[in-house]
């Protein structure tokens, strides 16, 4: 059985937590505790029948996915693809740059 941990502070457990919202969340970029990569959660709200939450369920995909898909499509090596969040989050980006990791872009 895998360690528990506790995913409390994240944004998607707060977000899912505090609003009864049934669509997809996709939380901000963070390092992975595990692997130290940076990982976007996906994650949907369970509630029970009386429709008290219950906890979540999440996909866990690191963003090194995206960049080697935009690396092996890319035709040119100057050209770089940002992927964003809705409010402007960078959740990944080809090639990968550190610093801009889960900051917001302006509208």
């Amino acid at each position: 059985m895998p360690p528990l941990l506790d995913v409390s502070e994240r944004d998607y457990f707060r977000h899912l937590r505090d609003l009864d919202d049934p669509g997809l969340y996709i939380g901000a970029p963070i390092k992975a505790r595990a692997t130290g990569n940076w990982t976007v959660y996906v994650a949907r709200r369970i509630n029970g029948p009386d429709g008290i939450f219950l906890g979540v369920v999440t996909c866990a995909l690191e963003g090194s996915y995206l960049e080697d898909f935009y690396r092996s499509v890319m035709r040119y090596d100057r050209g770089s693809v940002p992927v964003f969040r809705r409010d402007g989050t960078v959740l990944a980006r080809y090639p990968h740059t550190e610093d801009v990791m889960g900051t917001k872009m302006p509208a």
